[in-house]
């Protein structure tokens, strides 16, 4: 019973001790995420590249049916949301040039 007292006495300090440092309690608990978050940026910040050439992808229609004349200019239309990708429909021939 003795030892019951004494556990709940420290307990009620530490309660009490915490109770007059409940703003710098939150402040240490989350500083380490808030450290990793600033670490995170700032590296983010140094390896950002800025790539000003859009990469180009080439879409070859060899069956020239309507069904893949459609799908062809579906994927070269949906090209222009995305940044930095640019998808051109070309023929066999050209496709081939560009490539050597």
């Amino acid at each position: 019973m003795r030892t019951m007292k004494h556990i709940f006495v420290f307990i009620a300090n530490d309660i009490s001790r915490l109770r007059r440092k409940w703003l710098t309690l939150p402040l240490i608990l989350l500083s380490p995420v808030i450290l990793a978050a600033l670490l995170i940026w700032m590296l983010s910040s140094f390896l950002e590249f800025d790539e000003e050439n859009n990469i180009s992808v080439g879409l070859v229609n060899l069956d020239n049916s309507e069904a893949t004349s459609m799908i062809v200019a579906a994927l070269a239309d949906s090209a222009e949301v995305a940044e930095g990708l640019e998808i051109i429909e070309v023929t066999e021939a050209d496709a081939e040039q560009r490539i050597l």
